[in-house]
């Protein structure tokens, strides 16, 4: 599945609520896996704020609609962000036990 001549140490995949998005991350989980990588998903929202501000602005400058759109945000990733941690959970207890078949499969059936 995958040719990687670089070694990556961290991969970041973009999530948006839509069901495509998750084969995407299904494709880093399995990268992040195989070159022991930190993975790490971020979800996007496409908002019609056009208000500048930054993270570091002080709670009561940051407009209405910036605050509604982010806790919008926060709600809306819970459900996709539970899947992601089920599906790295569920790739690595498959991960385990092949790597324990092969062991044990080695250990009682030397090449």
């Amino acid at each position: 599945m995958f040719n990687v001549k670089e070694k990556f140490s961290k991969i970041l995949v973009g999530i948006d609520g839509f069901r495509p998005s998750m084969d995407a991350v299904d494709y880093a989980i399995t990268l992040a896996q195989k070159v022991n990588a930190k993975l790490t998903a971020l979800y996007v929202e496409s908002t019609p704020v056009r208000d500048d501000y930054t993270s570091d602005m002080p709670e009561d400058q940051i407009p209405e609609i910036v605050k509604d759109t982010v806790h919008r945000a926060k709600k809306e990733s819970q459900p996709w962000f539970a899947e992601i941690d089920e599906t790295v959970r569920g790739s690595a207890a498959v991960t385990t036990v092949r790597e324990n078949s092969k062991r044990n499969h080695r250990s009682y059936y030397p090449s």
